[in-house]
Protein backbone atom coordinates (compact mmCIF):
# COMPACT_ATOMS: atom_id res chain seq x y z
CA UNK A 1 0.00 0.00 0.00
CA UNK A 2 1.34 3.08 -0.97
CA UNK A 3 1.77 5.43 2.61
CA UNK A 4 1.19 8.58 0.38
CA UNK A 5 -1.45 8.17 -1.50
CA UNK A 6 -3.56 6.50 1.56
CA UNK A 7 -2.68 8.78 3.93
CA UNK A 8 -4.23 11.73 1.68
CA UNK A 9 -7.09 9.59 2.09
CA UNK A 10 -6.78 10.19 6.24
CA UNK A 11 -6.84 13.96 5.59
CA UNK A 12 -10.23 14.80 3.71
CA UNK A 13 -12.44 14.01 6.38
CA UNK A 14 -16.38 14.81 6.83
CA UNK A 15 -15.61 18.02 5.08
CA UNK A 16 -15.05 16.78 1.52
CA UNK A 17 -18.25 14.55 1.90
CA UNK A 18 -20.26 16.50 -0.33
CA UNK A 19 -23.54 14.28 -1.96
CA UNK A 20 -23.27 16.07 -5.04
CA UNK A 21 -19.50 16.57 -5.88
CA UNK A 22 -17.46 14.05 -5.14
CA UNK A 23 -13.43 14.75 -4.83
CA UNK A 24 -11.46 13.93 -8.57
CA UNK A 25 -9.33 11.30 -6.76
CA UNK A 26 -7.69 10.76 -9.86
CA UNK A 27 -5.95 14.22 -9.37
CA UNK A 28 -3.80 12.12 -6.07
CA UNK A 29 -3.06 9.50 -8.52
CA UNK A 30 -4.91 6.85 -7.74
CA UNK A 31 -5.39 4.09 -10.34
CA UNK A 32 -5.98 0.50 -11.18
CA UNK A 33 -2.58 -0.77 -9.04
CA UNK A 34 -4.50 0.51 -5.95
CA UNK A 35 -7.80 -0.72 -6.09
CA UNK A 36 -6.72 -3.37 -3.66
CA UNK A 37 -5.67 -1.04 -1.03
CA UNK A 38 -8.72 0.45 -1.60
CA UNK A 39 -10.91 -2.30 -1.14
CA UNK A 40 -9.03 -3.01 2.28
CA UNK A 41 -9.87 0.44 3.55
CA UNK A 42 -14.01 0.14 2.45
CA UNK A 43 -13.96 -3.09 4.28
CA UNK A 44 -12.08 -2.05 7.84
CA UNK A 45 -14.43 -2.55 10.40
CA UNK A 46 -11.83 0.27 12.97
CA UNK A 47 -12.39 2.76 10.52
CA UNK A 48 -16.28 2.29 10.22
CA UNK A 49 -16.39 2.07 14.17
CA UNK A 50 -14.42 5.57 14.14
CA UNK A 51 -15.97 8.46 15.73
CA UNK A 52 -18.39 9.91 12.98
CA UNK A 53 -16.59 13.82 13.55
CA UNK A 54 -13.61 12.12 13.01
CA UNK A 55 -11.35 11.87 9.59
CA UNK A 56 -11.08 8.47 9.90
CA UNK A 57 -14.91 7.39 10.04
CA UNK A 58 -14.87 8.55 6.51
CA UNK A 59 -12.05 6.67 4.70
CA UNK A 60 -14.13 4.15 3.42
CA UNK A 61 -16.75 6.64 2.15
CA UNK A 62 -13.55 8.41 0.32
CA UNK A 63 -12.03 4.89 -1.05
CA UNK A 64 -15.08 3.54 -2.88
CA UNK A 65 -15.74 6.56 -4.38
CA UNK A 66 -11.92 6.42 -5.69
CA UNK A 67 -12.79 3.38 -6.49
CA UNK A 68 -15.79 4.57 -8.59
CA UNK A 69 -13.76 6.74 -10.77
CA UNK A 70 -10.76 4.45 -11.60
CA UNK A 71 -13.86 2.45 -12.82
CA UNK A 72 -12.12 -1.27 -12.57
CA UNK A 73 -14.13 -4.09 -13.16
CA UNK A 74 -11.77 -6.03 -11.09
CA UNK A 75 -13.40 -4.13 -8.38
CA UNK A 76 -16.83 -5.29 -8.69
CA UNK A 77 -17.09 -9.17 -6.45
CA UNK A 78 -14.40 -7.94 -3.85
CA UNK A 79 -16.72 -4.62 -3.29
CA UNK A 80 -20.58 -6.71 -3.54
CA UNK A 81 -18.88 -9.08 -0.88
CA UNK A 82 -18.73 -6.28 1.59
CA UNK A 83 -22.68 -5.21 1.08
CA UNK A 84 -23.46 -7.50 3.42
CA UNK A 85 -20.96 -6.19 5.75
CA UNK A 86 -21.88 -2.52 5.31
CA UNK A 87 -25.35 -2.26 4.72
CA UNK A 88 -26.37 -0.70 7.89
CA UNK A 89 -23.76 2.49 6.25
CA UNK A 90 -26.28 4.62 5.58
CA UNK A 91 -23.67 6.18 3.12
CA UNK A 92 -22.93 3.21 1.62
CA UNK A 93 -26.46 1.95 0.75
CA UNK A 94 -27.24 5.06 -0.89
CA UNK A 95 -23.38 5.30 -2.65
CA UNK A 96 -22.78 1.89 -3.20
CA UNK A 97 -24.94 2.02 -6.46
CA UNK A 98 -23.16 5.17 -7.90
CA UNK A 99 -20.00 3.30 -7.90
CA UNK A 100 -21.37 -0.09 -9.29
CA UNK A 101 -23.12 2.34 -12.16
CA UNK A 102 -19.24 4.59 -12.24
CA UNK A 103 -17.49 0.98 -12.95
CA UNK A 104 -20.58 0.46 -15.74
CA UNK A 105 -22.07 -1.99 -17.59
CA UNK A 106 -19.03 -4.65 -17.28
CA UNK A 107 -21.33 -4.75 -13.27
CA UNK A 108 -24.27 -5.96 -14.60
CA UNK A 109 -23.72 -9.87 -14.56
CA UNK A 110 -22.50 -9.50 -10.70
CA UNK A 111 -25.08 -7.67 -9.89
CA UNK A 112 -27.61 -9.80 -11.44
CA UNK A 113 -26.40 -12.96 -9.71
CA UNK A 114 -26.27 -11.35 -6.55
CA UNK A 115 -29.76 -10.07 -6.54
CA UNK A 116 -31.18 -13.13 -6.86
CA UNK A 117 -28.92 -15.35 -3.99
CA UNK A 118 -31.44 -15.17 -1.49
CA UNK A 119 -29.00 -15.30 1.40
CA UNK A 120 -27.98 -11.78 1.38
CA UNK A 121 -29.15 -8.78 3.51
CA UNK A 122 -32.46 -7.87 2.08
CA UNK A 123 -31.03 -4.24 1.76
CA UNK A 124 -27.65 -5.40 0.24
CA UNK A 125 -30.26 -6.86 -2.44
CA UNK A 126 -31.89 -3.60 -2.76
CA UNK A 127 -28.49 -2.02 -2.87
CA UNK A 128 -27.69 -4.16 -6.21
CA UNK A 129 -30.90 -3.93 -7.80
CA UNK A 130 -30.23 0.18 -6.79
CA UNK A 131 -27.26 -0.22 -8.99
CA UNK A 132 -28.32 -1.79 -11.79
CA UNK A 133 -31.37 0.87 -12.17
CA UNK A 134 -28.86 3.40 -12.35
CA UNK A 135 -26.33 1.84 -14.76
CA UNK A 136 -29.75 1.54 -16.84
CA UNK A 137 -30.08 5.36 -16.73
CA UNK A 138 -26.73 6.26 -17.29
CA UNK A 139 -25.85 4.12 -19.69
CA UNK A 140 -29.69 4.22 -22.36
CA UNK A 141 -28.38 0.96 -24.50
CA UNK A 142 -28.10 -0.97 -21.13
CA UNK A 143 -32.06 -0.50 -20.31
CA UNK A 144 -33.93 -3.34 -22.32
CA UNK A 145 -31.45 -5.81 -20.08
CA UNK A 146 -31.93 -4.51 -16.98
CA UNK A 147 -35.67 -4.53 -17.35
CA UNK A 148 -35.49 -7.93 -18.29
CA UNK A 149 -33.01 -8.64 -15.25
CA UNK A 150 -35.58 -6.52 -12.64
CA UNK A 151 -38.53 -8.02 -14.02
CA UNK A 152 -37.43 -11.59 -14.28
CA UNK A 153 -36.77 -11.63 -10.84
CA UNK A 154 -40.46 -10.61 -10.07
CA UNK A 155 -41.49 -13.24 -11.98
CA UNK A 156 -40.22 -15.52 -8.95
CA UNK A 157 -39.59 -13.21 -5.89
CA UNK A 158 -38.35 -13.66 -2.70
CA UNK A 159 -41.66 -13.87 -0.80
CA UNK A 160 -40.76 -12.98 2.58
CA UNK A 161 -38.54 -9.36 0.93
CA UNK A 162 -41.64 -7.30 0.52
CA UNK A 163 -39.57 -4.34 0.87
CA UNK A 164 -36.91 -5.41 -1.71
CA UNK A 165 -39.79 -6.22 -4.07
CA UNK A 166 -41.74 -3.28 -3.85
CA UNK A 167 -38.04 -0.80 -4.42
CA UNK A 168 -38.07 -2.91 -7.68
CA UNK A 169 -41.38 -2.09 -8.53
CA UNK A 170 -40.11 1.45 -7.59
CA UNK A 171 -36.97 0.94 -10.17
CA UNK A 172 -39.27 -0.31 -12.85
CA UNK A 173 -41.17 2.94 -12.47
CA UNK A 174 -38.41 5.08 -12.67
CA UNK A 175 -37.63 2.85 -15.95
CA UNK A 176 -40.82 3.77 -17.35
CA UNK A 177 -41.12 -0.22 -17.77
CA UNK A 178 -43.99 -0.41 -19.24
CA UNK A 179 -43.61 -3.54 -20.69
CA UNK A 180 -43.49 -5.29 -17.19
CA UNK A 181 -46.86 -4.39 -16.32
CA UNK A 182 -47.98 -8.02 -16.25
CA UNK A 183 -45.61 -8.99 -14.04
CA UNK A 184 -46.20 -6.14 -11.76
CA UNK A 185 -50.07 -7.03 -11.52
CA UNK A 186 -48.96 -10.42 -10.98
CA UNK A 187 -47.21 -9.55 -8.03
CA UNK A 188 -49.25 -7.51 -6.79
CA UNK A 189 -52.42 -9.91 -6.75
CA UNK A 190 -50.17 -12.33 -5.04
CA UNK A 191 -49.69 -9.68 -1.99
CA UNK A 192 -45.56 -9.73 -2.62
CA UNK A 193 -45.16 -6.37 -2.77
CA UNK A 194 -44.69 -3.67 0.12
CA UNK A 195 -47.67 -1.37 -1.39
CA UNK A 196 -45.77 1.49 0.52
CA UNK A 197 -42.87 1.69 -1.51
CA UNK A 198 -44.50 2.57 -5.03
CA UNK A 199 -47.99 2.15 -4.12
CA UNK A 200 -50.45 -0.18 -4.98
CA UNK A 201 -50.84 -1.03 -8.53
CA UNK A 202 -53.70 1.74 -9.68
CA UNK A 203 -50.66 4.26 -8.72
CA UNK A 204 -48.18 1.94 -10.52
CA UNK A 205 -49.83 2.06 -13.23
CA UNK A 206 -50.99 5.57 -13.17
CA UNK A 207 -47.08 6.32 -12.83
CA UNK A 208 -46.43 4.34 -15.87
CA UNK A 209 -48.91 6.00 -18.04
CA UNK A 210 -51.05 3.05 -18.48
CA UNK A 211 -54.20 3.86 -16.21
CA UNK A 212 -56.99 6.02 -18.14
CA UNK A 213 -58.12 7.83 -14.68
CA UNK A 214 -55.28 10.61 -13.91
CA UNK A 215 -52.66 9.71 -15.92
CA UNK A 216 -50.70 12.78 -16.29
CA UNK A 217 -49.91 13.88 -19.27
CA UNK A 218 -47.96 16.76 -21.22
CA UNK A 219 -50.54 19.14 -22.05
CA UNK A 220 -50.52 22.74 -20.82
CA UNK A 221 -53.29 23.14 -18.07
CA UNK A 222 -54.59 26.51 -16.19
CA UNK A 223 -53.52 25.82 -13.00
CA UNK A 224 -54.50 27.49 -9.69
CA UNK A 225 -51.74 29.94 -7.89
CA UNK A 226 -49.89 29.35 -11.22
CA UNK A 227 -47.60 32.67 -10.35
CA UNK A 228 -45.84 30.30 -7.46
CA UNK A 229 -42.65 29.41 -8.76
CA UNK A 230 -41.26 26.39 -8.00
CA UNK A 231 -38.08 26.77 -5.26
CA UNK A 232 -34.71 25.70 -6.38
CA UNK A 233 -34.04 23.80 -3.22
CA UNK A 234 -33.57 19.77 -2.86
CA UNK A 235 -35.24 20.45 0.38
CA UNK A 236 -38.35 18.19 0.99
CA UNK A 237 -40.40 20.11 3.27
CA UNK A 238 -39.73 23.18 0.91
CA UNK A 239 -40.80 21.45 -2.30
CA UNK A 240 -43.82 19.54 -0.53
CA UNK A 241 -44.89 23.29 0.31
CA UNK A 242 -44.72 24.24 -3.32
CA UNK A 243 -47.15 21.60 -4.64
CA UNK A 244 -49.44 22.34 -1.63
CA UNK A 245 -49.15 25.80 -2.30
CA UNK A 246 -49.62 25.51 -6.22
CA UNK A 247 -52.48 23.37 -6.47
CA UNK A 248 -53.76 23.57 -3.09
CA UNK A 249 -57.53 24.76 -2.57
CA UNK A 250 -59.66 25.46 -0.02
CA UNK A 251 -61.13 21.08 0.31
CA UNK A 252 -57.07 19.79 0.15
CA UNK A 253 -54.41 19.58 2.81
CA UNK A 254 -53.20 23.00 2.43
CA UNK A 255 -49.52 22.78 3.92
CA UNK A 256 -47.13 20.42 5.33
CA UNK A 257 -48.37 20.78 8.92
CA UNK A 258 -51.67 18.82 8.32
CA UNK A 259 -49.90 16.88 5.44
CA UNK A 260 -47.80 15.50 8.67
CA UNK A 261 -50.89 15.17 10.56
CA UNK A 262 -52.38 13.29 7.72
CA UNK A 263 -49.66 10.65 7.24
CA UNK A 264 -49.38 10.34 11.25
CA UNK A 265 -53.13 8.85 10.91
CA UNK A 266 -52.69 6.69 8.06
CA UNK A 267 -49.41 4.81 9.99
CA UNK A 268 -51.67 4.56 13.12
CA UNK A 269 -54.57 2.79 10.94
CA UNK A 270 -55.14 -1.02 11.87
CA UNK A 271 -54.88 -1.51 8.01
CA UNK A 272 -53.10 -0.14 5.06
CA UNK A 273 -54.80 2.43 3.29
CA UNK A 274 -54.20 2.27 -0.48
CA UNK A 275 -51.82 4.80 -1.35
CA UNK A 276 -54.06 5.45 -4.77
CA UNK A 277 -57.12 6.57 -1.79
CA UNK A 278 -55.11 8.64 0.12
CA UNK A 279 -53.08 10.50 -2.62
CA UNK A 280 -56.30 11.31 -3.85
CA UNK A 281 -57.83 12.25 -0.75
CA UNK A 282 -54.66 14.82 -0.04
CA UNK A 283 -56.25 16.76 -2.74
CA UNK A 284 -60.06 16.33 -1.00
CA UNK A 285 -60.74 13.52 -3.46
CA UNK A 286 -60.07 12.14 -7.55
CA UNK A 287 -62.72 14.97 -8.37
CA UNK A 288 -60.50 17.60 -6.83
CA UNK A 289 -56.76 15.99 -7.90
CA UNK A 290 -54.47 18.69 -9.35
CA UNK A 291 -54.80 18.75 -13.53
CA UNK A 292 -51.08 18.18 -13.71
CA UNK A 293 -48.50 20.13 -16.02
CA UNK A 294 -46.78 17.85 -16.89
CA UNK A 295 -45.95 14.26 -15.63
CA UNK A 296 -42.22 15.31 -14.47
CA UNK A 297 -44.47 17.45 -11.85
CA UNK A 298 -46.88 14.76 -10.71
CA UNK A 299 -43.96 12.67 -10.07
CA UNK A 300 -41.94 14.53 -8.41
CA UNK A 301 -44.76 15.22 -5.59
CA UNK A 302 -45.70 11.32 -5.61
CA UNK A 303 -41.92 10.81 -4.62
CA UNK A 304 -42.09 13.87 -1.86
CA UNK A 305 -44.96 12.38 -0.31
CA UNK A 306 -43.83 8.73 -0.14
CA UNK A 307 -40.73 9.98 1.31
CA UNK A 308 -42.39 11.79 4.28
CA UNK A 309 -44.73 8.99 4.59
CA UNK A 310 -42.12 6.53 5.32
CA UNK A 311 -40.24 9.26 7.64
CA UNK A 312 -43.35 9.65 10.07
CA UNK A 313 -43.92 5.97 9.36
CA UNK A 314 -40.04 5.11 11.07
CA UNK A 315 -40.70 7.69 13.25
CA UNK A 316 -42.97 6.29 14.98
CA UNK A 317 -41.58 2.23 14.71
CA UNK A 318 -38.79 3.75 16.44
CA UNK A 319 -40.37 5.91 19.27
CA UNK A 320 -38.20 9.13 17.71
CA UNK A 321 -41.99 10.53 16.92
CA UNK A 322 -42.20 14.18 16.96
CA UNK A 323 -45.71 15.95 15.12
CA UNK A 324 -44.55 18.89 12.92
CA UNK A 325 -46.56 21.62 14.25
CA UNK A 326 -46.47 25.39 12.71
CA UNK A 327 -45.18 28.08 15.25
CA UNK A 328 -46.04 32.02 15.68
CA UNK A 329 -43.72 34.21 17.70
CA UNK A 330 -45.53 36.94 19.91
CA UNK A 331 -44.22 39.14 22.77
CA UNK A 332 -41.00 37.05 22.57
CA UNK A 333 -42.34 33.88 23.12
CA UNK A 334 -43.05 31.21 20.50
CA UNK A 335 -46.65 29.70 20.69
CA UNK A 336 -47.07 26.09 18.88
CA UNK A 337 -50.43 25.73 16.18
CA UNK A 338 -51.29 22.27 15.95
CA UNK A 339 -55.04 23.32 14.04
CA UNK A 340 -53.70 22.43 10.77
CA UNK A 341 -51.76 18.83 12.25
CA UNK A 342 -55.02 17.90 14.19
CA UNK A 343 -57.34 18.40 10.72
CA UNK A 344 -54.71 16.56 9.09
CA UNK A 345 -54.84 13.51 11.49
CA UNK A 346 -58.89 13.92 10.93
CA UNK A 347 -58.60 13.95 7.70
CA UNK A 348 -56.87 10.67 7.39
CA UNK A 349 -58.80 8.94 9.70
CA UNK A 350 -61.86 9.23 7.13
CA UNK A 351 -60.01 6.44 5.29
CA UNK A 352 -59.88 4.10 7.67
CA UNK A 353 -61.74 1.22 7.70
CA UNK A 354 -64.75 -0.04 9.47
CA UNK A 355 -63.80 -0.69 13.25
CA UNK A 356 -65.12 -2.99 16.20
CA UNK A 357 -66.40 -1.80 19.06
CA UNK A 358 -63.39 -2.18 21.26
CA UNK A 359 -61.05 -0.54 17.95
CA UNK A 360 -63.69 2.26 17.52
CA UNK A 361 -63.16 2.95 21.90
CA UNK A 362 -59.55 3.01 21.28
CA UNK A 363 -59.54 5.47 18.16
CA UNK A 364 -62.27 7.78 20.39
CA UNK A 365 -60.23 8.14 23.29
CA UNK A 366 -57.75 9.18 20.77
CA UNK A 367 -59.65 11.48 18.71
CA UNK A 368 -60.93 12.89 21.89
CA UNK A 369 -57.24 14.86 22.05
CA UNK A 370 -57.31 15.89 18.81
CA UNK A 371 -60.81 17.13 17.87
CA UNK A 372 -60.82 20.56 20.12
CA UNK A 373 -58.06 22.09 17.79
CA UNK A 374 -59.92 20.84 14.97
CA UNK A 375 -63.82 21.69 15.15
CA UNK A 376 -65.55 24.84 15.94
CA UNK A 377 -67.05 23.53 18.62
CA UNK A 378 -63.00 22.68 20.15
CA UNK A 379 -61.82 26.20 19.29
CA UNK A 380 -65.17 27.83 21.08
CA UNK A 381 -63.60 25.72 24.34
CA UNK A 382 -60.20 26.75 23.76
CA UNK A 383 -61.20 30.11 23.66
CA UNK A 384 -61.99 30.38 27.03
CA UNK A 385 -58.68 28.53 28.36
CA UNK A 386 -55.87 30.31 29.14
CA UNK A 387 -52.16 29.99 27.26
CA UNK A 388 -51.23 27.56 30.25
CA UNK A 389 -54.43 25.51 29.70
CA UNK A 390 -54.22 25.57 25.82
CA UNK A 391 -50.19 24.36 25.95
CA UNK A 392 -51.33 21.46 28.56
CA UNK A 393 -54.02 20.50 25.72
CA UNK A 394 -51.48 20.45 23.54
CA UNK A 395 -49.00 18.02 25.04
CA UNK A 396 -51.31 15.70 25.61
CA UNK A 397 -51.89 14.82 21.44
CA UNK A 398 -48.42 13.32 21.04
CA UNK A 399 -48.71 10.96 23.57
CA UNK A 400 -52.38 10.26 22.49
CA UNK A 401 -51.29 9.29 18.95
CA UNK A 402 -48.42 6.85 20.17
CA UNK A 403 -50.84 4.70 22.50
CA UNK A 404 -53.09 4.40 19.58
CA UNK A 405 -50.00 3.26 16.98
CA UNK A 406 -49.11 0.94 19.63
CA UNK A 407 -52.59 -0.23 20.65
CA UNK A 408 -53.09 -1.58 16.64
CA UNK A 409 -49.22 -2.24 15.77
CA UNK A 410 -50.45 -6.13 16.32
CA UNK A 411 -52.61 -5.73 14.02
CA UNK A 412 -50.79 -3.93 11.81
CA UNK A 413 -48.07 -7.31 12.17
CA UNK A 414 -50.96 -9.57 11.21
CA UNK A 415 -52.07 -7.49 8.52
CA UNK A 416 -48.40 -7.69 6.98
CA UNK A 417 -47.72 -11.56 7.64
CA UNK A 418 -47.81 -13.52 4.62
CA UNK A 419 -50.62 -16.13 4.08
CA UNK A 420 -49.15 -19.47 3.71
CA UNK A 421 -51.46 -21.79 1.53
CA UNK A 422 -52.27 -24.63 2.95
CA UNK A 423 -52.14 -27.09 -0.29
CA UNK A 424 -50.32 -26.20 -3.28
CA UNK A 425 -51.64 -23.80 -5.84
CA UNK A 426 -53.80 -25.71 -8.38
CA UNK A 427 -52.74 -24.25 -12.35
CA UNK A 428 -55.78 -23.47 -15.13
CA UNK A 429 -54.25 -26.16 -16.90
CA UNK A 430 -53.93 -28.88 -13.98
CA UNK A 431 -55.91 -32.04 -13.21
CA UNK A 432 -58.81 -30.49 -10.72
CA UNK A 433 -58.77 -31.49 -7.51
CA UNK A 434 -62.17 -32.63 -7.11
CA UNK A 435 -61.39 -35.40 -9.37
CA UNK A 436 -63.71 -35.00 -12.03
CA UNK A 437 -60.79 -35.84 -14.85
CA UNK A 438 -61.39 -32.37 -15.97
CA UNK A 439 -58.80 -29.44 -16.39
CA UNK A 440 -59.44 -27.04 -13.75
CA UNK A 441 -60.03 -24.10 -16.13
CA UNK A 442 -63.18 -26.44 -17.53
CA UNK A 443 -64.26 -27.36 -14.32
CA UNK A 444 -64.45 -25.77 -10.37
CA UNK A 445 -62.41 -22.89 -11.65
CA UNK A 446 -65.32 -21.76 -13.51
CA UNK A 447 -67.91 -23.13 -10.47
Amino acid sequence: MSSEKVDILFTLGPESRNEERWLDYLQFGFDEEDVGDLLELVGDEALHQADIDSNEAWVPMHAWRALGQIGSVEAVEPLLALFDEIVEDDWALSEFPIVMSMIGEGSIEALTRYLREPDHDEFSRVMAADALKTIAENYPASRDRVVRILTTYLDMPDHEMATLNGLIVSFLIDLQARESITTLRRLYENGWVDTSCAGDIETVEQALGLSDSQTPNDAPATLPNATIKRPDSDDIFELLTYYLERFGHDDSVLDVSELDGFFTALNCSPFAVAPSDWLAAIWGGEALSPDWPNKKAYEEFTRLAFIHYHHVQESLETGTFEAIYLERDEDDTTHLIVDEWCAGFLRAVELWPPLGEEDAAELKRCIKVIEPFATEEGWKKLDAMSHEEVENEQARIEPAVLQLYDYFETQRRLARTPVKRETPKVGRNDPCPCGSGKKYKKCCLNG
